[in-house]
Parts: structure tokens; C-alpha cells; sequence
């Protein structure tokens, strides 16, 4: 239709709207980490614009919009706490440091280790903020108990565990090291090996390679979860009916059983000289079936575990068994009914299944491919496998490789 109105793009957050007004066609200049902190400076520059985009990747996490004087203009969360405030207008404040930079050791920060009461390795981690698979991993290669009291280590222990450390630190730097990817209930990339590691361990070339693997793995996946969610939820409430189906046909099978051991147990109290389903020696017989006899509103009852099954005391036994056997197979018979909408319900779930299979192939991952510097010309390859590139522009110049 024609209308005189426009209406701004709806963005899910004012954040969103803020990074594509002011950082479009900017370059990335550079990327900062803030010492050992899971915290990214992204500095963008551009058309005379300078911003700074702040990746905090710890806790909830956040993102921050900055400008160049590091004052917030628009961010995903805002904070309010004692020792840090966030909010748009605001100057940028890191949050305190939780421990030392790792990335900036020296023998004085392992001073405080001589006199705690801690365990050594829980010193160790607290202090430097590193998971307990690293922590154990450096005690292991340094040689030091890890459950040894951090005031009871001698000079020599204490001086290899940080040996240790700065030398795995040194090679994790400059890239000698061996990372890999572990799979076990979660797959994660570690840039080293350290301490037990659970789970299959596959080797990668680089800590980058290994990232890249794992987080497109984690979004592939997780775009998958999105693009099936609908249909995965269909998929559980059939899978509830026909798990409710499969109970149904079993407590069904069980009740068509205890009727027919009630009927066949009226013919041990006929071989017993029984008469009468009222007669005492009847009662225990039916008690030892789990059954008994009661009237309701003057209307007699066999109760066999929560079935009321309708009789006619004053009939024989084998009419009364005759009339069991008969309930029996009716709730036998609906053991086909059951089944026969359990198969239908199966049936909806293959097809429902086949169709979130298709969803799932529907997100595709294709490779991105580094191109050659001479693809920005004209070129090509000979028969003889020489290389020929021409100019680009009005003047053609040929070179060949």
C-alpha cells in the first residue's frame, strides 16, 4: 500500500541500534586485552569518529559503547553495585582485580604463599584466578604436593611453581605450545594439556584453530536448537503420549491379569467345597487374590485392586467367574484400541522427526576461503602452468609467473 509514514527498524535493543549507527564502515584499529582480565578493548576509528567497544567476558558478561575519553554511550546491562557503576554518560570503570597479573609475574607476588594457612594449590588458584585443572597441572610439573600448606613449602618449592608457571605463560605467548579440543559433557579448546583430562582429547595446530572449531560448532548447534525448536517441542509432547500410551496398555494388562486370577481362583474355592462367594473360607481366598466383596447402595461389588466389578451373589461360582472372565477380555480388548493410537502417534513422530532432521540440514556452514593477493587483478592460469596477471585499469600490463 502507499503510505506517507515511515517507520524505524524495530531493534531488539537500544545497544544494537547504537553499534550500527556509529561503528558502520568504521575499521577495527587494534584490540586490547586489559592484563590477564576477561575484558577487550575493540578501538574503532573512521570519518573523523573515533569509538571504543568494551567486551567484558566474565559472570553475565557485557558490552559496552564508548567514546574515545572512554564515556559510556550505550551498553547491554547497566550495574549498580558498591565498588562499580554503569550506566550510559558515565566514565568507564574496569571492575577491581581479582587477583595477579599472570601475564606479569614475579617472584615477590608468590611472597604471600609463605605465610597463608590455605592449601598451597588453593592459594594458587585464588590468587591467580585460574581453574583447578591448570592449578594441579603446574603442581604436577613442578614437582610440589598441591595439598601440602602454603606456610609449610620450602624457597625451592616455591620458587619452581612459579618457574613453572612462567614458563608455561611464556610458551602459551608465543605459541609453543600444543593446544586441544576435549569433549566430555561440554567441548572446550585449552591452549595446553594440564593436569587429568577427562574425555576424548583431539590435537590442533593452533589455540585459534581449535576456537574456531569449537565456537562454530557451539553456533551451529545452537542455530539448530533455534530452527527446530518449534518442531522439538512437538516432537516431546508426542513422545509423552506415547510413553502415557505404552502405561496405559500396561496397567491395562495387569488389571485383564488380577480379573482372570480372581476368576480362576472361584474354581479353587469350588474344589475346595465352597458354594457361595459369601461364604467366609471365599473372603480369605479373595483377600489372598487381593480382592474382596462390598456393596455399594445395596448393589454387591468384587473390588480387585481399584476395579468395581458389578455380581450377583447368589449366583454360582461359575457364573460369577464366567461373568470375571468376560471383564477380563473386555479390558483386553482395550489393549488394541491403545495400541492402535500408539501406532498413529509413532507414525506423526517419524514424520515430525524426518522434518526437524531436514530443519537441522537446513543451516549450513561453508568455509571461507583466504583469497590469493593477485586475485584483486586480472588473471589466469596457462596450460603450461604459468601464472599471467594483467592491470586492472585502461593500460593492460601482462606479467606471467
Amino acid at each position: 500500500w502507499l503510505t506517507e509514514v515511515k517507520i524505524d527498524q524495530v531493534e531488539p535493543n537500544k545497544l544494537l541500534k547504537r553499534l550500527r549507527s556509529d561503528l558502520l564502515r568504521l575499521k577495527l584499529k587494534k584490540i586490547e586485552q586489559i592484563g590477564a582480565e576477561r575484558i577487550a578493548y575493540f578501538f574503532f576509528e573512521g570519518f573523523g569518529k573515533e569509538f571504543v567497544l568494551v567486551g567484558e567476558f566474565f559472570g553475565d558478561g557485557n558490552i559496552l559503547l564508548c567514546n574515545n575519553e572512554m564515556k559510556i554511550l550505550a551498553l547491554q546491562h547497566s550495574i549498580d553495585v558498591r565498588h562499580r557503576k554503569l550506566n550510559v554518560g558515565l566514565e568507564y570503570t574496569q571492575p577491581p582485580q581479582s587477583g595477579l597479573d599472570i601475564f606479569n609475574l614475579s617472584e615477590n607476588d608468590f611472597e604471600g604463599i609463605k605465610t597463608t594457612e590455605l592449601v598451597a594449590a588453593k592459594w594458587f588458584g585464588r590468587t591467580l584466578g585460574l581453574p583447578k585443572k591448570y592449578v594441579e597441572g603446574i603442581f604436577e610439573i613442578a614437582n610440589v604436593d598441591p595439598k601440602k600448606i602454603g606456610n609449610l613449602l620450602t624457597n625451592e618449592e616455591i620458587k619452581r611453581i612459579f618457574e613453572t608457571t612462567k614458563k608455561i605463560v611464556s610458551d602459551i605467548v608465543s605459541e609453543n605450545h600444543d593446544p586441544v579440543i576435549v569433549i566430555n559433557e561440554k567441548t572446550e579448546v585449552l591452549p595446553i594439556q594440564l593436569g587429568k583430562i577427562e574425555g576424548e582429547i583431539t590435537k590442533v595446530n593452533s589455540f585459534i584453530e581449535g576456537l574456531d572449531t569449537v565456537f562454530t560448532q557451539n553456533i551451529v548447534e545452537k542455530g539448530k536448537s533455534i530452527q527446530t525448536s518449534g518442531s522439538n517441542k512437538k516432537i516431546r509432547e508426542l513422545e509423552t503420549q506415547i510413553s502415557e500410551q505404552e502405561k496405559a496398555i500396561q496397567t491395562v494388562k495387569e488389571r485383564s491379569k488380577n480379573i482372570t486370577n480372581v476368576a480362576n481362583s472361584l474354581f479353587v474355592m469350588i474344589s475346595k467345597g465352597i458354594i457361595s462367594i459369601e461364604d467366609s473360607s471365599a473372603q480369605e481366598i479373595l483377600a489372598e487374590n487381593n480382592a474382596k466383596l462390598i456393596t455399594e447402595k445395596g448393589i454387591p461389588l468384587i473390588v480387585i485392586q481399584d476395579e468395581k466389578i458389578k455380581i450377583d451373589i447368589k449366583a454360582s461360582l461359575q457364573s460369577i467367574a464366567s461373568t470375571l472372565f468376560n471383564e477380563a477380555k473386555k479390558q483386553s480388548g482395550a489393549i488394541s484400541s491403545i495400541e492402535e493410537i500408539k501406532a498413529k502417534t509413532l507414525k506423526k513422530l517419524e514424520k515430525l522427526q524426518n522434518k526437524t532432521e531436514s530443519e537441522k540440514d537446513s543451516i549450513l556452514v561453508s568455509e571461507i576461503r583466504k583469497k590469493n593477493w593477485y586475485e584483486r587483478y586480472r588473471w589466469f592460469y596457462t596450460s603450461d602452468g604459468f601464472l599471467v596477471i594483467g592491470g586492472t585499469g585502461g593500460f593492460t600490463h601482462l606479467t606471467g609467473f
